[in-house]
């Protein structure tokens, strides 16, 4: 199952395939995506698609 992204624009909702709980503290969704940064990463496109990547991972819809 994916969870709907609402963009602030009137553009189509976003589905994204994680869901990360609402208790799940900050300072560990952080540390896991930077744990997903190394080597530095050159590009905004590809820094967007190791978080996205890291979270899917960690997060996924069940």
């Amino acid at each position: 199952m994916s969870r709907v992204y609402i963009t602030g624009n009137q553009s189509p909702a976003h589905f994204i395939p994680f869901f990360v709980p609402d208790d799940e503290p900050e300072t560990r969704v952080i540390n896991m995506i930077l744990k997903q940064l190394f080597p530095p990463i050159d590009t905004l496109i590809v820094l967007r698609e190791t978080i996205f990547k890291a979270l899917k991972a960690e997060y996924p819809c069940e």
